[in-house]
């Protein structure tokens, strides 16, 4: 639920030394800041309860009824947003707000992605998705702002500017320049395997009228087969020999020896 805090902002003053009035909005943990217009001294702000007292000056009346109209149109865009989204943001409701309308399709990637790992993450708490699952799209994530900030000095991109050149060269740059716990560059199956979150990302923004198109479906890369390599007499007695420190990992290999000893015998 979208809550909304009035404050004073107090270094800054008009020629009648009165305070801005401002608006603290919070969602989901997170808070941005909207200026009502009307201004008042910090001592009647402090006297009147900050406006919630009786008020006697009209000017002070004026105030109370244009932070409470403030608030009742901050309560009514998030109402109207989320009646077509359940991941409604503070910039939305910002832009609505102001009057602004974002271009259908002129998202930055990266929110889109923040959109769908918040929405991810709701299906991981209810069991619904794995924990594994979710590390991958937040790994995807990071990964796709590493490459727009390493390679365009950016730290948004708006999805309708990507283009047949940025995925191949983001491709490039996965594989090659990419790195992550002191390692350098990702295999071609892991690539793959991350353009694919890319994809489920858009088509999770194609569905909710966020986007209009998929960039990513350009690539289409496969996943390369290797042939299995098979364990040795001494790994598989290493393997048995190794005592794990949680039950659950004991138990995970004592089910592997068992599959490895059934199929033997097959």
């Amino acid at each position: 639920m979208i809550k909304t805090f009035f404050y004073l902002k107090t270094d800054k003053q008009n020629n009648k030394g009165e305070s801005p009035i401002y608006a603290k909005i919070q969602l989901q943990g997170k808070t941005t800041t909207l200026s009502t217009g009307k201004f008042i001294k910090k001592e009647r702000w402090d006297f009147t309860n900050k406006l919630r007292n009786k008020l006697r000056l009209n000017s002070e009346k004026n105030c109370k009824l244009a932070i409470d109209l403030v608030e009742q149109k901050i309560e009514d865009a998030y109402f109207v947003l989320s009646r077509n989204s359940k991941d409604v943001t503070l910039c939305e409701v910002k832009n609505k707000l102001n009057g602004k309308t974002a271009k259908l399709g002129d998202l930055d990637v990266i929110k889109l992605f923040e959109k769908h790992n918040d929405y991810f993450k709701k299906k991981f708490e209810t069991g619904e998705r794995s924990k594994a699952s979710l590390q991958k799209y937040n790994r995807a994530k990071d990964l796709l702002a590493n490459y727009i900030r390493t390679k365009h000095g950016k730290t948004s991109f708006s999805i309708n500017n990507i283009d047949n050149q940025f995925i191949y060269n983001l491709e490039s740059y996965l594989k090659y320049e990419s790195s992550f716990n002191y390692k350098v560059g990702i295999s071609h199956n892991s690539v793959v395997k991350y353009f694919q979150c890319f994809k489920t990302v858009c088509f999770y923004g194609i569905k909710r009228n966020l986007i209009t198109t998929n960039p990513f479906l350009t690539y289409d890369e496969k996943l390369v087969k290797k042939e299995a390599v098979f364990l040795t007499k001494a790994e598989l007695e290493r393997i048995e020999a190794k005592e794990f420190s949680t039950d659950r990992l004991n138990r995970v290999k004592d089910i592997f020896l068992f599959l490895v000893i059934l199929v033997m015998h097959l």
